[in-house]
């Protein structure tokens, strides 16, 4: 079947328009989506890069804590043998009186 001719000149003008018009919609629909795409996959990886920086300094705030832990409890012996030492010196000083 062979399409008809169209008898109205403006209407065939207007739908050709109308036509180019909603594909070019279309075409600049289709290239922003595109690009919101792009820009969720770069969100998304950067939201991964951060979890495990996250991970990282909260692994790494663990391992601090441990030794903070440990520090004191060296610092506490330590100062506990300074002071057995201090009156261990201050009692043999007495006896020597």
């Amino acid at each position: 079947m062979k399409p008809q001719d169209v008898r109205d000149r403006k209407a065939e003008v207007g739908i050709n328009v109308n036509a180019i018009i909603l594909t070019l919609i279309l075409a600049s629909v289709l290239g922003i989506g595109r690009y919101m795409i792009g820009g969720i996959d770069e969100l998304t990886q950067s939201v991964k890069e951060l979890t495990r920086e996250i991970a990282t300094t909260n692994n790494t705030a663990s391992l601090n804590k441990l030794a903070i832990s440990h520090n004191e409890a060296t610092i506490k012996r330590v100062r506990d043998d300074l002071n057995d030492h201090i009156k261990s010196q201050e009692r043999g000083n007495n006896h020597g009186l």
